[in-house]
């Protein structure tokens, strides 16, 4: 991602538009993340090669939050509910980019998304990286 890109999305998502979250998560796949995690009062942060990284610079106010996990949610009757739900999974995909398990849950008075990556191509027991031991069983 171009430097000019990144900043687009970055202010995209600032201003809590759809087209810059989705900017920010397909840098985030591109940068190899297995999670994202979005919560009003810190930045967008995605878990790469184990630890939270920071995407963005700004942080995240209640509203954006909320209109984050607004997009995320598929059905009108699910969103009409947001300000009573709780907690809410679902799954939801951006074509070429990924799918993703996602779990919205209220914190305080606002909202805490988390979006786990799932690859489109199962792994195969070599990419996962296991002890051999394990390989002499299959």
């Amino acid at each position: 991602m171009t430097e000019e890109k990144a900043k687009s999305a970055r202010a995209g998502a600032a201003a809590g538009q759809p087209r810059g979250i989705e900017q920010i998560i397909k840098a985030a796949i591109d940068r190899g993340a297995s999670d994202l995690h979005v919560k009003a009062g810190d930045v967008f942060r995605a878990r790469i090669d184990g630890k939270l990284v920071p995407l963005t610079k700004h942080r995240l106010t209640p509203e954006q939050t909320k209109s984050i996990a607004q997009h995320l949610i598929a059905s009108d009757e699910d969103r009409a509910r947001l300000d009573r739900l709780r907690d809410y999974d679902c799954s939801w995909g951006m074509p070429g980019v990924g799918r993703f398990r996602v779990n919205i849950l209220r914190q305080r008075s606002s909202f805490m998304i988390v979006m786990r990556v799932i690859p489109f191509d199962v792994p195969t027991f070599d990419t996962l990286k296991l002890p051999a031991i394990i390989a002499s069983g299959r």
